[in-house]
């Protein structure tokens, strides 16, 4: 399971060199989370940010389940998020593979107008809310 979001800067259009996040975690709970403009300009999240993810799954028998916390200060520091509430512009998309050749598929939440599979596309993701 795939985790993309994108927060443009106030007056700055989506492209896809916007700063955004890409959290990637299986069904064991394992958990690889990035940031950075653009595919090839990513940073690992720092570790003091990892700890307080929360990241846990069940694994059911024909699903698995998942649950994260994003942490506001990392939006905030290492994102260059000025705020997070209900004015704050975002964007995200939510992605499923598999690469085994014997079940290969992907999925998206938001449709990814590209001839090849690629998740690292803001331009592609769709517009979020935060409500209170």
């Amino acid at each position: 399971m795939e985790i993309f979001l994108v927060f443009p800067q106030k007056g700055e259009p989506l492209t896809n060199d916007c700063m955004y996040t890409n959290f990637e975690i299986n069904a064991n709970a394992a958990l690889y989370a990035a940031y950075g403009k653009g595919r090839k300009n990513r940073s690992s999240m720092p570790r003091q940010y990892l700890k307080t993810c929360s990241c846990r799954t069940t694994i059911h028998q024909d699903r698995w389940t998942l649950s994260l916390l994003i942490p506001e200060p990392f939006l905030k520091k290492e994102c260059g998020l000025p705020q997070l509430d209900e004015t704050t512009e975002f964007y995200c998309n939510f992605y499923k593979i598999s690469e085994s050749p014997e079940i290969e598929h992907y999925a998206a939440y938001h449709p990814i107008n590209n001839p090849t599979p690629n998740f690292h596309l803001p331009i592609h993701f769709a517009k979020a809310r935060i409500t209170p």
